[in-house]
């Protein structure tokens, strides 16, 4: 509360339980504690917003929308203006939009990076897979990750080249390293 003083300022009758309550009826009351948790400002959003939100995700592909804005409710933060100015980027960077909803389901967080961040991310990993950057063959080796890697996106980029340094000096070839991927060793935090 500290934090959020305004939240006392509420009346609790008529803002805060309808919200919660709007919430709860539609993510579920744990869903709803994680997301209060990991960001309070969710509750300045209407579910309404959460509703433009997953159809907005439907409509790139994304096939479980709710499970974004649990997992990341920062998103909601966004405006969709901002996220589509985002998917744009993306597609200007090569990545079909056929791949997006893709990438936004695994990387949830890619919605959150700046266009530099992001670019800097496909150019490492198509140096380290030695694949054309934005091709189908980086995306479909992204995509193929387990869930966890969504830590990747997060991770400093000096601390993921020190772990590529460190595998290839042990003689890691383009196979090891994508097999090392796929098993989430590049989301090790130094």
């Amino acid at each position: 509360m500290r934090r959020y003083p305004s939240y006392l300022s509420w009346d609790v009758d008529q803002e805060l339980k309808p919200r919660i309550h709007d919430y709860s009826n539609r993510l579920g009351n744990k869903a709803l504690a994680k997301m209060i948790c990991a960001s309070p400002p969710l509750l300045h959003n209407t579910v309404s917003k959460v509703d433009m939100l997953s159809a907005w995700l439907q409509s790139l592909g994304v096939q479980a929308p709710h499970r974004i804005v649990i997992s990341h409710p920062v998103i909601l933060s966004l405006k969709l203006k901002t996220l589509q100015e985002k998917v744009n980027e993306l597609q200007l960077m090569g990545v079909p939009k056929a791949h997006i909803g893709r990438m936004s389901q695994r990387y949830p967080v890619i919605h959150l990076s700046s266009s530099q961040q992001t670019q800097q991310m496909l150019t490492f990993f198509a140096q380290v897979f030695e694949v054309p950057e934005a091709s189908d063959e980086l995306l479909d080796i992204l995509l193929s990750t387990p869930d966890s890697t969504d830590r990747l996106w997060r991770a400093s980029f000096a601390a993921q080249q020190g772990v590529y340094t460190y595998l290839h000096s042990l003689g890691g070839n383009k196979q090891s390293l994508i097999r090392a991927f796929c098993s989430s060793v590049f989301t090790i935090a130094p």
